[in-house]
């Protein structure tokens, strides 16, 4: 039987797709009818107002859209109406999961301690971090504190009455810092704020006056309110203790034969008066300095040399013996004279073996003989300065042997960083460059009081007794003035804002004037000039640009006109000597005015002479970076082709000529021997023409002849960036260490790089120190008042080694942040040196103990 609805025909009708769910839920226009009668029941008689069924035509009316077909929601329950009104339980899943992470949530943020670790400890981070952004949308977030990072001296113990000089670095600007004990009092000190105005980097110098062993914390001075920190110091103030004179004895194997030729004097500062400079005879000694010798009707007056301050020590009064002394200590040599020597050129050494070819220009114009009104007469190393005033040039003075002024007494045997300054970069066209590079070696300098006087340094620089004055170029363009003492800025930097490379040279008569080079002339899109400055420093300006390149009056071989060596001033013929990376050597005459007491001023009208020579090599390799060395009249230089050679400046013509076998960078050195003959060392790296094939060669030649005296050979990798081999300047030895000479070479076989004590006679090796890291660094040599030797030496890993220098024995280390490229410098027993990193570059103060 048919459940089609009564009275119809039968109708053909598909069943019915399933809905949408949307469609099911929806309900329908009209009630559902009452259940129809089934088929087995008796259909009602029709009531008057029903219609009568017509017959219909199969699907004459099909169902409209939005109506239901028979059989189903328009008269009887669906299949499907169980599924469509079935309970929504999503809603209170979501809910219940919501309801649980917010519980858990205020579990962890409640109950958890901010300073838990492990999962619980991650998971409070997390929530805490959460309710601090609320906070801070809703503006009701408390400012977070600043955090100190650091809190450090060099060494937990201390001789009392020592300084002693604790460091702190904070995360953000604080507003001071103080330490204080366990039981809170205050310790007293120096407060110096070390990079205003970030204000993230103090130091406090401490001198204890009573030992003691004590716990130190940091607190930090933040929104008018001191805040303690977490850093703690374990101090121990320790009692000095006295050592017992002993008379000075000499070992067998340190017996000194014959005299010093560099007996050492006491170059510490004392009551005496220094005089201002040495006016040579050619220039004016009244008011006004001149090249040229004007009429002068009254005695010279000269600026005075300042005392510094001596502390009054007490000093018990000894008792006199009741037996004559057994021995007696003979009374210190006198300084003998620098011998006068003339070059005779050895065979072997003769320019022509080596196509040599010299031009002279002389204002741009080529002259066939040289014809000079003043000559250059270049002082003994130990007379390169008008006045005993610290380190003026690379590696100290004409000879190059070493960077150190004064004596250092070296009782702890330590090194103690004591102030640090940063340094920025600069993006060059080959990558970005940070810090101080590679010479990078500061000058340390005493000024006078009338020329401290006259210049632009802070008044409350300018005002400390006896400023010694740290200056020093870095890769980020600027050349940097700092006090020694504490590292602060005596005046603004002079930003030349190109990459500088070299090491700075100051007048060595105490005038303001100053000779850097710069390096790279490709900035961040920029180009520029490039070549080498002379600065005016009464008020920084700039008083010389020596074009580096190619002009109408300047005919060079090479293209590259950077100047990575550093000049010598001629004092007695007021001079400036320097070669440049386009492969020129300079003679400047500077013809300098200086009134420092009327105009207080200083000018310069150059006279510029140059030599430009070549042998048998490709124009590139004529390049010069290392810094010329000189010996009265002659010039020494090396080349990227590894020649080495002596020019007469009289003339400007090369004397002797030699093939060392590859790029020489690093600067030759001088030093006579006791029977007065004088030396030249050198060494070169492994680049173009050595490459891995062969060692690389320390050498010494007969600076009078050209003659080789002796060769070492090392191994060492070969680097296409040139910093393979001996890329340092050695420390030609003097006092204990006289018979010595140290080269450092550079990726040795161990990966690192090696200190090489040698002979000087001989060439033999006497010690040698294994160092793990590279290094390009010169090293220094300190010497204490009986003329102990310490040689002190920097790496890549930013380790400064210290080592005695008769045996190589390692006395201390110290590890500064970034790579040490830069020299260091030495004035009595502060050292200076600069690093290089991304985020590493400073300029440090180490104190030698």
């Amino acid at each position: 039987m048919s459940n089609l609805p009564y009275n119809e025909p039968d109708n053909n009708i598909d069943p019915p797709v399933r809905r949408r769910r949307s469609d099911r839920h929806a309900r329908p226009a009209q009630p559902r009818r009452a259940e129809y009668v089934e088929d087995m029941q008796e259909v009602p008689p029709p009531s008057a107002y029903s219609r009568v069924a017509q017959p219909q035509e199969d699907n004459l009316y099909p169902p409209q859209q939005g109506q239901y077909p028979y059989g189903y929601d328009a008269y009887g329950q669906s299949p499907y109406d169980e599924e469509e009104y079935a309970p929504r339980r999503w809603p209170w899943v979501v809910f219940g999961l919501v309801l649980a992470l917010a519980l858990a949530f205020a579990a962890i943020q409640m109950l958890v301690p901010d300073n838990a670790t492990g999962v619980l400890g991650s998971a409070r981070k997390v929530t805490s971090t959460v309710v601090d952004s609320a906070k801070g949308l809703l503006g009701i977030a408390k400012p977070a504190l600043p955090e100190l990072i650091k809190f450090e001296t060099p060494a937990q113990e201390s001789p009392m009455g020592a300084k002693t000089v604790f460091t702190f670095t904070a995360d953000k600007a604080i507003q001071g810092v103080r330490i204080v004990d366990e039981v809170g009092n205050v310790i007293t000190g120096s407060l110096t704020n070390m990079n205003e105005p970030e204000n993230t980097l103090w130091t406090i110098s401490v001198v204890f006056d009573s030992p003691a062993q004590r716990t130190l914390r940091a607190e930090i001075f933040y929104k008018d309110k001191w805040y303690a920190s977490d850093k703690v110091i374990t101090m121990t103030v320790l009692e000095p203790t006295v050592a017992p004179t002993v008379p000075p004895t000499i070992s067998p194997t340190q017996e000194m034969v014959g005299a010093d030729p560099y007996p050492l004097q006491n170059t510490t500062d004392t009551p005496a008066p220094e005089p201002a400079w040495t006016v040579p005879p050619t220039q004016a000694a009244a008011l006004v300095i001149v090249s040229q010798q004007p009429e002068v009707t009254e005695p010279p007056i000269e600026p005075t040399a300042e005392i510094e301050p001596i502390e009054q020590l007490e000093t018990a009064v000894p008792e006199i013996p009741t037996e004559p002394p057994v021995e007696t200590v003979p009374p210190a040599p006198t300084a003998t004279p620098m011998p006068m020597l003339t070059v005779v050129v050895a065979d072997e050494a003769a320019p022509g073996k080596l196509n040599y070819k010299d031009n002279v220009y002389v204002a741009g114009k080529s002259v066939k003989e040289l014809t000079r009104t003043t000559p250059i007469n270049m002082p003994a190393p130990g007379d390169y300065t008008g006045y005993a005033g610290g380190v003026f040039t690379f590696r100290n003075d004409s000879f190059r042997g070493n960077a150190a002024f004064g004596t250092v007494e070296v009782n702890q045997g330590q090194l103690a960083e004591l102030w640090k300054v940063p340094v920025g970069s600069l993006r060059a066209n080959t990558g970005t460059v940070y810090g101080v590079g590679w010479t990078g070696q500061p000058a340390i300098v005493k000024w006078m009081m009338e020329i401290r006087a006259m210049m632009n340094i802070k008044p409350e620089k300018r005002d400390v007794t006896a400023l010694k004055e740290v200056i020093i170029a870095a890769q980020d363009g600027k050349v940097y003035f700092l006090d020694l003492a504490d590292g602060v800025a005596t005046r603004d930097p002079i930003d030349i804002g190109f990459p500088l490379k070299g090491s700075v040279s100051v007048d060595p008569n105490g005038r303001p004037l100053i000779a850097f080079g710069q390096g790279i002339s490709k900035v961040a899109g920029k180009q520029g000039d490039i070549g080498l400055y002379v600065y005016n420093l009464i008020d920084q300006s700039k008083a010389f640009f020596l074009n580096g390149r190619k002009t109408k009056k300047q005919s060079q071989y090479s293209t590259n006109g950077a100047f990575d060596g550093t000049a010598l001033f001629d004092r007695t013929s007021d001079s400036l000597i320097v070669a440049g990376e386009n492969g020129l050597l300079y003679t400047i005459k500077l013809n300098s005015t200086f009134d420092y007491k009327d105009k207080m001023s200083i000018a310069i009208d150059p006279e510029i002479t140059y030599q430009k020579s070549k042998g048998k090599q490709n124009d590139n390799t004529v390049s010069m970076e290392s810094s010329v060395a000189m010996y009265g009249k002659y010039i020494f230089v090396a080349d990227k082709q590894g020649f080495v050679r002596c020019v007469d400046s009289d003339t400007m013509t090369t004397l002797w000529a030699v093939d060392c076998g590859d790029n020489t960078d690093a600067t030759l050195a001088l030093g006579f021997d006791e029977d007065g003959s004088l030396g030249l060392y050198t060494g070169n790296t492994a680049h173009a023409r050595l490459g891995n094939k062969r060692n690389v060669t320390l050498r010494r030649l007969d600076a009078m002849t050209g003659a080789q005296i002796w060769a070492y050979e090392i191994k060492a990798k070969y680097n296409k960036e040139e910093r393979s081999g001996a890329k340092a300047s050695p420390v030609v030895g003097e006092h204990s260490i006289r018979d010595l000479v140290i080269f450092t070479v550079n990726l040795t076989e161990n990966g690192g790089s090696t200190i090489v004590a040698l002979n000087k006679q001989t060439g033999t090796v006497v010690w040698q120190h294994e160092l793990a890291a590279p290094t390009v660094s010169s090293p220094v040599a300190v010497y204490n008042k009986a003329g102990d030797a310490w040689i002190i030496q920097g790496d890549e890993s930013g380790k400064l080694t210290m080592l005695k220098g008769l045996s190589g024995q390692v006395i201390t280390e110290l590890t500064l942040e970034g790579a040490i490229d830069g020299s260091p410098a030495v004035y009595n027993d502060y050292l200076v040196v600069g690093t290089m990193g991304r985020n590493s570059s400073y300029i440090y103060g180490v104190r030698i103990q």
